[in-house]
Order: C-alpha cells, then sequence, then structure tokens
C-alpha cells in the first residue's frame, strides 16, 4: 500500500482528478482576469456550493464534488466592454488557450521536480521473453523478441536508433515503427549486442489483439518487492506485501530483478530458505521460508500432487536425445518424486548443481492401456536462447486424464487424492475449488471437488496444428454486443473439458455442433458449434467423437508440426463421475514479485531540464500520434481504441494504483494526465477550447464573427460527439472493472 491507507489513496486519487482539472480552469480564470472579462464566479468543484465569498466583482465557492472546477464568465456583449464577445482576438485566444497553458507549465514543473528527486520510472529492462503470443487473428505465433533472441535480465539500451529511459519508451517506439523491422542494441553481462544479429532475417513486431496494438513480446521485470504472499505460515512468520526481497540464503540479492530472484528461489522449492526481508519503515530481518512457488494462485494445486505431464520437447536438447516423448508422464528425479511443474524445474536444478548425470523416471502409456517405467540418464545443456541450461521439457500439471501414479503433494509424504479415495488407473474428467470458509481445511487450505471415472478405456486423437488455435482461442464478442450484455466466452477446448459427448453433428445448421453434458453445471446440457475450426480439423474431431466418449483432456503444446492431441474415455457412457473432496496437503508458502518503479539517476544536475523537457514533448507526440492509430487495421499498425482509451472510472483507478506505488509515481501520473488534457483540449471539437480557437480563426479570417445559429448548431454537434465518447469510455471502463473486457 506504499505511504498511504486505503481510504487515504482513494481520496488522493480524487483530489487528483480534481487537481489536473483545477488547474485547467486557474489558467482559463487568471488570463480572463489579465483581460479585463468580468468572471461572476470562480468555484473549486461542482456542484452545490458549500462556502463562498465575494471579493470584488468574483464570487470564490468551494462546491460539493472536488472534482475540478469550473469559471462563469460574462460570455455576450452587455455594452460594459468586459465580456469574452467584447474582448479583442488575441484575448479572446490567450483566454480559450489558458488553461491548456497552464496544465502544460504545471505538468512540466511536476517532471523537473521529479526529475531532480528521481523520476519514478520502470526500466527498460527484459522481465521475460514471451516464446509464443497470439496474433489479431487468434494464431499462435512466435513472440518477437524470443525471435530476436533477448534474454531476461537484458537492458535494452537502443530502440530504432533511440535510447529508451524507460519500459514505456520501449512500448512507445514500437508503437510508433509498427511494421518495421526491429533494432535492438541490448547490454548483457557488461557487452553490447546488436539484435538481430548482421545478416540474420528481420524480425517485427507482433500485433496482439488482447492489447490492441503492436508489442515486442516481452514483460517488464519485476522489483524485489513483494507483491502477494499465500500460505497459512506467512502471518505467524511476519511476511507482509510490500516487504523487498534483499537477501536469499545469505547472499545479498539487492538490484536484481524479480525474475532473477524467482530463478534463484525455485532450487529452494519443496524445501526451506532463509530470506532477508526489508520493511517499508526500513527495518530488516531474516526469516525462514518453507517456499512452495513464485505463484500465489497455485499454492492450491502444489498442495494437491497432480502428476506432471510433458507437453513438448525442445529439439535437438538433452531430454529429446535421451528418448523422452511427449505425453510422457515425469515421474521422479534421482529417485524423488516429482509433486509439482516448478518443483521439477527445482529438482532439475538442483540435479545440475552436482554436475553429474542424473536419472529422469518417465512413465509412458502403452498400447493396452498399462504404463511402462523408465530411467533415462541425462545432463542439462546450455541453451542459447534463453541462456539457461536446461533439458528442454515444456510441462503441463496434469489435471485430467488417467492417473498413472499420484505423487505426494509438495512437502507431504502422502498423496491428497488418495486420501481423498482416488487410485492410480482413474480417469480425472474435472476439477474446481470449492468456495466458503466451510471448505477450508485446519491449515487454511481450500478444498477441492474432484470428478472422476474407474472405467472405460483411452482413446487419443491427432488434431492439427490449424484447428489447434480456433479450439483454444476464447470469444470475444465485439464492443457493441458487449455493452447489450454479450460476455466473452472460454475457448471451445475449455467448454468441452470434462463433458460427456450426447449428440455429434447433425442436419443444416446443427452439422457442426457437438451436444455434451456437463456435470459441473447446473445446466448440464451444452450445444458446442466447431464452425470455427477449421477444416480438416473439424472433420477430425466430428469423426473420432462418439456418443458416450468423456472428453477428458487436450494436450495443446505438443510441438506444431504434430498438431494437438484430444483425450477421450470411451466404453463408460452410463456411468456417473465419482464426486471426491480433497483436501489439499500444505505446501509451504509462495511469494509474488512486484511490477515496480525505480528512481532515475541523473547523469548530471542539469540533465533534469532535458529529461523533464523530453517527457513531455514525448508524451505529447505519441497521445497525439495515437489519434490516427485509432483509424488503421491491425495490419497496418493500428491501435484499438477501446483497449487504450479510458474514462473517469479508468483515470480513477489509475491514479489510485499509482498513489499505492508511491507518492513520486503519484505525481508523475498527474503530469501524465495533464499533458493529456492538453491534447485532447486542442481538438477541434466544438464546444472544447480547440473548437473554439477554430471558430475564432474563422472569425478573424472572415472578419465577422460566426452566425449565432451555426455556432449553436455546431456546438449542439460538438456536445453530442462528446456525450457519445463518454459514454463509450464509461462503458469501456465499466467492463474493465466487471472483468469483461
Amino acid at each position: 500500500m506504499g505511504l498511504f491507507s486505503s481510504g487515504s489513496v482513494i481520496l488522493l486519487g480524487v483530489l487528483g482528478i480534481g487537481f489536473v482539472i483545477f488547474i485547467h480552469e486557474l489558467g482559463h480564470f487568471l488570463f480572463a482576469k489579465w483581460a479585463g472579462v468580468r468572471v461572476d464566479t470562480f468555484s473549486i468543484g461542482f456542484g452545490p456550493i458549500v462556502w463562498s465569498k465575494t471579493i470584488g466583482e468574483t464570487e470564490y465557492a468551494l462546491s460539493i464534488l472536488p472534482l475540478g472546477g469550473y469559471v462563469a464568465m460574462r460570455e455576450k456583449a452587455d455594452g460594459s466592454g468586459r465580456s469574452m464577445e467584447e474582448s479583442t482576438a488575441p484575448w479572446r485566444a490567450a483566454i480559450l488557450a489558458g488553461g491548456v497553458l497552464f496544465n502544460l507549465v504545471s505538468s512540466f514543473l511536476l517532471l523537473l521536480c521529479l526529475a531532480w528527486y528521481g523520476m519514478p520510472t520502470i526500466p527498460p529492462v527484459v522481465g521475460d521473453p514471451l516464446p509464443k503470443v497470439l496474433d489479431h487473428e487468434g494464431q499462435i505465433v512466435d513472440g518477437p523478441a524470443a525471435s530476436l533472441g533477448l534474454r531476461s535480465g537484458d537492458r535494452i539500451v537502443e530502440i530504432h536508433g533511440t535510447e529508451p529511459r524507460s519500459f514505456e519508451d520501449l512500448i512507445a517506439a514500437t508503437i510508433d515503427h509498427p511494421t518495421e523491422a526491429l533494432q535492438l542494441v541490448v547490454e548483457r553481462d557488461g557487452e553490447r549486442l546488436a539484435l538481430p544479429p548482421a545478416g540474420a532475417e528481420p524480425v517485427f513486431p507482433v500485433y496482439r489483439k488482447d492489447l490492441g496494438r503492436v508489442t515486442l513480446g516481452i514483460n517488464a521485470p519485476l522489483s524485489n518487492r513483494i507483491d502477494a504472499v499465500a500460505g497459512h505460515e506467512a502471518e505467524a512468520l511476519g511476511i507482509q506485501p510490500g516487504d523487498r526481497v534483499v537477501a536469499i540464503a545469505g547472499e545479498s540479492v539487492e538490484g536484481e530483478i524479480g525474475q532473477e530472484l524467482e530463478r534463484r528461489l525455485l532450487p529452494y522449492i519443496g524445501s526451506e530458505v532463509v530470506l532477508g526481508l526489508e520493511r517499508a519503515d526500513g527495518t530488516r530481518f531474516n526469516v525462514t521460508v518453507p517456499f512452495a512457488s513464485s505463484r500465489p494462485a497455485t499454492i492450491s494445486d502444489a498442495g494437491l500432487g497432480f502428476p506432471v505431464a510433458v507437453a513438448g520437447l525442445t529439439p535437438g536438447m538433452p531430454a529429446q536425445r535421451a528418448g523422452v516423448q511427449p505425453g510422457d508422464i515425469l515421474s521422479a528425479v534421482d529417485g524423488q518424486v516429482v509433486s509439482t511443474v516448478e518443483h521439477f524445474s527445482a529438482l532439475i536444478r538442483r540435479a545440475d548443481e552436482t554436475d553429474k548425470p542424473f536419472i529422469l523416471t518417465v512413465m509412458r502409456p502403452q498400447a493396452d492401456g498399462s504404463w511402462a517405467s523408465l530411467d533415462l540418464s541425462m545432463t542439462t545443456e546450455f541453451h542459447e536462447p534463453t541462456g539457461r541450461r536446461l533439458i528442454g521439457v515444456q510441462m503441463d500439471g496434469m489435471r485430467g486424464g488417467r492417473l498413472p501414479l499420484l505423487p505426494p503433494a509438495l512437502r507431504s509424504t502422502t498423496s491428497p487424492l488418495a486420501n481423498a479415495g482416488l487410485e492410480p488407473g482413474d480417469v480425472v474428467i474435472g476439477s474446481r475449488a470449492l468456495s466458503g470458509d466451510d471448505n477450508r481445511s485446519a491449515d487454511g487450505m481450500q478444498q477441492v471437488e474432484v470428478l472422476y471415472l474407474r472405467q472405460g478405456e483411452i482413446a487419443r486423437v491427432a488434431i492439427p496444428a490449424s484447428a489447434g488455435s480456433a479450439l483454444l482461442r476464447p470469444y470475444e464478442p465485439p464492443l457493441l454486443r458487449k455493452f447489450l450484455g454479450a460476455r466473452p466466452r472460454v475457448s471451445i477446448a475449455e467448454r468441452l473439458l470434462g463433458t460427456r459427448v450426447l449428440a455429434v453433428g447433425g442436419e443444416g445448421a446443427a452439422a457442426s455442433v457437438i451436444v455434451v453434458d456437463d456435470p459441473q453445471t447446473e445446466t448440464r446440457t451444452d450445444a458446442v458449434d466447431l464452425a470455427s475450426v477449421s477444416e480438416p480439423g473439424r472433420s477430425d474431431i466430428l469423426s473420432a467423437l462418439q456418443v458416450g466418449d468423456w472428453i477428458v483432456d487436450w494436450d495443446a503444446t505438443v510441438d506444431e508440426e504434430d498438431g494437438f492431441v484430444l483425450t477421450l474415455l470411451r466404453g463408460n457412457e452410463r456411468a456417473e463421475p465419482v464426486r471426491a473432496i480433497v483436501t489439499p496437503a500444505d505446501p509451504g508458502i509462495a511469494i509474488a514479485f512486484a511490477f515496480d518503479e525505480q528512481p532515475y539517476q541523473l547523469k548530471a544536475w542539469h540533465e533534469a531540464f532535458g529529461l523533464a523537457g523530453q517527457m513531455t514533448g514525448e508524451i505529447l507526440t505519441t497521445t497525439f500520434g495515437m489519434i490516427p492509430k485509432f483509424f488503421r487495421s491491425a495490419d497496418e499498425g493500428g491501435v484499438d481504441a477501446s483497449k487504450s482509451l479510458t474514462g473517469p472510472i479508468g483515470i480513477f483507478s489509475e491514479l489510485k494504483a499509482r498513489a499505492e506505488r508511491g507518492f513520486a509515481s503519484f505525481l508523475k501520473i498527474l503530469a501524465v494526465l495533464g499533458l493529456n488534457l492538453v491534447i485532447v483540449n486542442l481538438l477541434p471539437i466544438p464546444i472544447a477550447d480547440g473548437g473554439r480557437l477554430l471558430m475564432l480563426l474563422v472569425e478573424v479570417i472572415t472578419r465577422r464573427p460566426v452566425p449565432e445559429k451555426v455556432e449553436s448548431a455546431i456546438n449542439t454537434i460538438g456536445f453530442v460527439l462528446i456525450l457519445c465518447l463518454m459514454m463509450f469510455v464509461i462503458g469501456v471502463d465499466v467492463l474493465r472493472e466487471m472483468g469483461r473486457h
């Protein structure tokens, strides 16, 4: 929460919006006074006046809603010579432009002060390069950063010939060059590297539909500040969100990004590690932590003990050479049983530290439905694209399908699944966490309901990779349909997972429809249309399914050349699944790190002026340059307005979030908000300052005022346009808050 309590953060957010608007109105007020125009009222806030005092001819007021303010000037000529209409054109222009001028100056001064203090920035460092991203057509494609060879921890010192000071600069530079081949210079281990190397194939940004813009395909670097902690022992140990991890196992980790801390903590999964923590007040202390995961959301999974499956292999790496195959179950490393995906990575890291070959035990499904146990010897190998030692397997926590074994939960000697009555050979068709305090164990773990079957034969169907993207793509309705109540839906694969087939295909419009029975929903029956799945994938699925089949698993990360695998349970169409209540074991504590800002270090005191000026100019040009991109297609590097624009609700949420990070971050977003207000007000929209300045220009050129009826009509049109825009951005804000956009 930073320096502020929850209540004060909300108040600060409200006052922040009010401050920016107040500065704007103050500019109009002071220029009107300077020009001699009569100002009847100058109010801080809107709505009913709670206090006022008249000084001279002006009533100064405080109104009940602290969201800015307003200036009531004498508009029409009254013979006094002190109205806007009777003022000279230069003075009228100055009054109209006074608001944006004050926003411009105040934002620059805020940025200048922050530059001297330490401009809060997320450094231009690669947190994680994304191996795969979903493009605007919903296709799974290679991430640009991964294709370039970027690694976690790389500092990008040049992009398209400019030096980025922050992660936001990387985003802006990518948006500014949406169709150009990426040209980067990175700093890695003290050396500078040009990416892509000379002679390599060009790499282009990818438009991501979920972001509504082109992207470099990297996550921002995490900090050493704890964002979330899960596990019932956390409170007893004194670990809190906001604490900073400054040492791991007695070794200082100050200055390292959160992703590096996750890698340092990885070998300790399932065991204890001493963390050095620092409180916000500077207090430091050590605590011994039973570490479970770097993802608090998976803490329950770590306590269940589901097997870990091989989803895919990296060509040419040790696992493939040793004979590991997709679909194998990762059973043990040097005899230590695997409990979770992260635990397997931890066991590999520990084995690698011995500098000797280790034995990987896998279980492989056989044609007769049995499982064979294989011991494979291997060592890790340096993987150039990631810069780490790996064996080259992609893993998937198994939550459906036939269980070849029931491994113990993390930090446990027993299997919670076995304790609940499951046996090796059972087929899990679904699971869900039970809500409510009544469904928690004594140590606070949320109980899980597992549905399984004990009869039937497993069948596997290969699906072409071309069909896989459509199966895995969530449905997102058009924005207008969202406003009318349409909800996003999970992917076809998720809708089918854990269901029993009741009917396949039919006549006419029903030819591509699968009717299924879902025992985990109240309505149970669901009609799933495969019309969006391309041929021959749709035909393969429809021809493979039989009435009574249970759809128990999708293997969605197998090598793309081999496509995807659909796992079915056949011969058990009349049986109802058994419902087992599983109480997870206590796996320990999960810790997640936060995205955080760091103060930018000036190279010299006078750099503050250049930094503040450059940021002011870049924010203005970037914001203004975004406007035409709203009207371009994804192929042309356009920007989805519904993903980028925000209204009062979104602005308040961002101010509140920045206040939680710290006062410097809050002041920075105020400066950005003020500069955005400059752009919005200078747009030639009727009734806005820019529109009124345009009409004043027409008056100067024609040497006569715009006819009153024409001005009234233009203002009415402008009001309707602004009202429509406000309804749009508020609607988008509401959808975001509801988690539907």
